[in-house]
């Protein structure tokens, strides 16, 4: 009988330090912040092509995402796209300063070249 415990405590031991030694990849990955102060600020933010919202709209222009590498998109009228690679770390804030530039107008360039 002895022989048949001390058995199995060594599989249950066995056992825990095979998978309880182990980490998921959630936990691997953890969460980070992605702070965007971009002008102007109805700029959209698209993060891996989804639709995340209007930067007026973040509270505190912060975002909670998975730590890794996102593709980080910046949209507004009249201004011309940005797209950005952004590796996000666990327990830590990233910030992404932009300020969009305007689209050209070419309807208006002809005007400016024929008053020369």
């Amino acid at each position: 009988m002895q022989k048949m415990t001390r058995s199995a405590l060594v599989v249950v031991v066995s056992c825990l330090f095979v998978f309880g030694c182990g980490t998921t990849s959630k936990a691997k990955a953890g969460r980070g912040l992605l702070r965007l102060d971009v002008e102007p600020k109805t700029a959209e933010v698209f993060v891996d092509d989804e639709y995340r919202g209007v930067i007026s709209g973040w509270r505190g222009s912060t975002m909670p995402m998975t730590s890794g590498v996102h593709m980080v998109e910046i949209r507004a009228e009249g201004y011309i796209t940005q797209r950005f690679d952004i590796e996000v770390f666990a327990d830590e804030e990233v910030t992404l300063t932009l300020k969009m530039e305007r689209e050209l107008d070419l309807a208006e360039e002809p005007d400016a070249v024929a008053g020369q």
